[in-house]
């Protein structure tokens, strides 16, 4: 063998075995990346995918809101001349006594709806400041999100909490599992202070129904009307019951 044969097997040999160790090196590397990279990309479609869920979920509360709040911008803007055409009508039809009466009524009635619904918002939003305050103190997932689900959903009476908690509950498992019996403890106790002491502390004076009236209004208006019956369940029978007694009064003068 010459000394130039033995150099460059020699010299292949070493390369080879440098090439083999590179490669070798190289695969955990090169593993580590596609790894941290694929990694990247399902935390990035998760998050994607929990954004738009997010956004969907406050899409159907503006949507299911939205012709609420056009109607009432409508009744603002219209309410004088509303008003006055009611009247004319009233005063062509009725007689004076029957129309004395009429608007007596509807004077009642709206001071009964404008208190429930004044009473409820302000009971709903004191409970979603609360529930968020409480939620970013224990850093617990998607606060304001729960919060203003909470607060709305507190809005229809009885029922309400248990509508909000379902859905809030299941985010709170998804992003947190072990703050799932936390918030459910949390929610909990909420719904006993709204319904203990502040919700009637607001709303005793201008309701003035008690807990069985209550809940056969909601049970009945909704059986009737589904989830705007629990709405309007409660002053409608607030108002059938202020109706009933005053007339009751009135005979038992006389």
């Amino acid at each position: 063998l010459s000394i130039t044969g033995v150099v460059s097997g020699t010299t292949d040999a070493a390369a080879l075995k440098a090439a083999k160790l590179a490669i070798s090196g190289c695969i955990p590397v090169v593993g580590s990346i596609l790894s941290d990279a694929s990694e990247s990309i399902l935390v990035s479609a998760g998050i994607m995918k929990n954004a738009a869920g997010i956004y969907g979920i406050l899409a159907f509360i503006a949507i299911s809101i939205l012709p609420f709040l056009k109607i009432s911008v409508y009744f603002l803007l219209f309410k004088e001349n509303l008003l006055a055409q009611i009247k004319k009508l009233s005063v062509s039809i009725l007689s004076e006594s029957a129309y004395k009466k009429a608007a007596h009524y509807a004077v009642l009635t709206d001071r009964t709806f404008g208190g429930f619904i004044t009473g409820k918002l302000l009971d709903s939003l004191i409970i979603g400041i609360l529930c968020f305050i409480l939620m970013s103190i224990f850093r617990m997932p998607y606060a304001p999100l729960i919060s203003l689900i909470i607060g709305i959903t507190n809005v229809i009476p009885f029922f309400g909490p248990f509508i909000g908690a379902i859905p809030s509950t299941f985010f709170v498992f998804i992003a947190e599992p072990k703050m799932t019996l936390w918030f459910m403890l949390m929610v909990f106790l909420l719904q006993q202070l709204d319904g203990n002491v502040i919700g009637p502390k607001i709303l005793g004076d201008f309701i003035g129904l008690s807990p069985l009236w209550v809940i056969v209004s909601i049970t009945v208006m909704g059986g009737l009307l589904g989830v705007y019956g629990m709405f309007l369940g409660v002053p409608t029978f607030a108002v059938i019951y202020a109706v009933i007694k005053e007339l009751t009064e009135k005979s038992l003068a006389v």
